[in-house]
């Protein structure tokens, strides 16, 4: 069905405030609510797709439920996905599977009889029945005996779903439904959509987006109702052309997957659309041209609930091993992670030990960041080790190691030289500093004063008096301590300018 891909003309309905207007009830409007039962056919099908090649679709269903033709994908042994409206009443109940049949789709393509019975309708417990913010719109149909002639699609993990439907990404779907939005019928062989995910943004009605010679947009109002956390868009457009490739009616329900290596995961079901590839039921062409709205079937919420309605989900990947630095200081080591791969991470644990010496831990809360571990020995090598843990597990540990920091050595001053402006420069070895930057002064004292200065590649130039003599000291400090030198003099010199270099002496 894609009972809510609504026209322009029936977006007030779609959207509106009465209870009674399901969404259904977006494609039954021109027939009474009583007709409900009827073969009708509502739902997208796919426009401008290509016929399925064998083996290609053989997970897809066909749904007829209530008289309404829908698609499906089996996603476990007796489970059936499909859209929540597929299996909603005009009154806004859910369908009793007495009136629910199912048929899966042979290797050829061919539509199916529906002929596998139904025993369970699981629709999701948040499905807004008045379908104006297009939320939760999935179900699941239990079948009364388990399929063994094909492997069921799995649902990608939440975290492959954000790889797989990332902006751009190449995605599919495939369905039985109407090849155009107006004057057309049913196909009877699966046709299959080759589509691009479109950035969540855009399916919020925030800006454009160009596939091939096409721009699509996605009206304001329409896109305010999208909750993109449930549900993605996804369009196509038949290369150096302006046709547009897209599910219509008839092909609610259906699977919106990814197929690499020959291996085939669903990510979303068919729900909703304004038209069908850019044109309208009276055959009118839309302007703007949007994309469709697609249930994120992976979403992390749905997750729990499929799992207790039979559907199989790829478990969550345990993280990668992450990237790691650390970085020694005052009795502490400082660790950076990032993760190692595209598997979600919540936190990481990290780790510093040495043997006799205080072991440390510290958090990293999130995907990425930093923490210091506190209270470690100074002048330590530490093995440090960060786990990355996420919804899938942990990781295998990443390793480096560390050393914290002590304080510098003792510096040495090597000489003096007397300069032609009146200064003295003061030649110095600083103090040698592990891990943390130090910082080298010198300060040469008299009776009277003092003088003090900072070493720069090697030395420093002080102003002594002339005739006056000086201890001088240098100080090598860092985050951990200071180191001073021995002391030395520079004996009193005279006006003559003579190097004070030939009266430094070593005081006892």
């Amino acid at each position: 069905m894609r009972a809510a891909r609504r026209s322009p003309r029936l977006a007030a309905l779609a959207r509106g405030a009465v209870a009674a207007a399901i969404a259904t009830a977006a494609i039954a409007a021109s027939a009474p609510a009583a007709a409900w039962a009827s073969p009708i056919e509502i739902g997208p099908k796919v426009v401008n797709g290509r016929p399925a090649l064998p083996d290609e679709v053989t997970r897809l269903a066909y749904v007829r439920a209530g008289g309404y033709a829908c698609g499906g994908t089996l996603a476990g042994p007796q489970a059936v996905i499909t859209a929540g409206h597929c299996v909603t009443t005009p009154g806004g109940g859910v369908m009793s599977p007495d009136v629910i049949r199912v048929g899966l789709t042979p290797s050829s393509g061919a539509r199916p009889p529906a002929d596998l019975v139904v025993t369970r309708v699981d629709r999701h417990p948040l499905y807004d029945v008045p379908a104006d913010t297009y939320s939760h719109d999935i179900a699941v149909l239990t079948l009364a005996a388990p399929v063994t002639s094909v492997d069921p699609m799995p649902v990608a993990s939440p975290t492959a779903g954000q790889q797989l439907l990332a902006a751009g990404s190449t995605v599919f779907s495939a369905g039985f439904g109407v090849t155009r939005a107006w004057g057309a019928s049913t196909s009877t062989i699966a046709l299959l959509a080759e589509l691009t995910a479109v950035p969540n943004r855009v399916c919020r009605g925030e800006g454009t987006y160009q596939i091939g010679r096409v721009t699509f947009r996605m009206p304001a109002d329409t896109g305010a109702d999208i909750d993109t956390r449930t549900a993605v868009c996804a369009i196509g457009a038949v290369p150096d052309t302006d046709l547009i490739i897209d599910t219509c009616q008839g092909d609610s329900g259906g699977p919106l997957f990814s197929s690499r290596d020959g291996r085939q995961v669903l990510l979303g079901v068919v729900s909703l659309g304004i038209g069908c590839a850019g044109f309208d039921e009276d055959g009118d062409a839309l302007d703007p041209k949007s994309p469709g709205i697609y249930t994120r079937a992976t979403a992390a919420e749905f997750r729990d609930w499929l799992v207790a309605a039979g559907v199989t989900v790829e478990p969550e990947p345990a993280p990668g091993t992450p990237a790691l630095s650390a970085t020694g200081g005052a009795g502490s080591i400082t660790v950076k992670v990032a993760p190692g791969d595209a598997a979600s991470v919540s936190r990481y644990t990290v780790t510093a030990t040495a043997p006799g010496a205080p072991a440390g831990t510290c958090p990293v809360e999130g995907a990425s960041g930093t923490c210091t571990i506190t209270g470690l020995s100074a002048a330590t090598t530490y093995s440090v080790a960060a786990v990355a843990i996420g919804p899938g597990g942990e990781s295998a540990p990443a390793t480096a190691t560390a050393r914290t920091a002590s304080a510098p050595s003792r510096p040495t001053i090597t000489g003096t030289a007397q300069r032609a402006n009146g200064l003295t420069r003061v030649f110095v070895t600083p103090g040698r500093s592990p891990v943390i930057s130090a910082r080298t002064t010198v300060t040469c004292s008299s009776r009277l004063s003092a003088v003090r200065g900072a070493v720069a590649r090697g030395h420093v130039d002080l102003r002594l008096k002339s005739n006056v003599a000086y201890s001088c000291r240098a100080t090598t400090t860092n985050a951990v301590g200071s180191t001073t030198s021995e002391p030395l003099r520079v004996a009193p010199v005279g006006t003559s300018g003579a190097s004070p270099a030939a009266f430094l002496t070593r005081l006892p």
